[in-house]
């Protein structure tokens, strides 16, 4: 039935399957990537230009 196909059992299994199986590696190089991809102090001058 649908109700089996999405209920996968008690909440605590449901998210530790979900804890164990995610790709944190690959999670975390795509914040590493954004973080990376600006400069917060070239932000920071540029406001300071603007606001002068």
């Amino acid at each position: 039935t649908q109700y089996e196909m999405f209920y996968a059992g008690a909440t605590f299994v449901t998210k530790g399957h979900s804890f164990r199986t995610f790709d944190w590696d690959r999670c975390t190089q795509l914040v590493d990537h954004m973080l990376d991809s600006y400069s917060l102090e070239d932000e920071v001058d540029r406001a300071a230009l603007a606001a002068a």
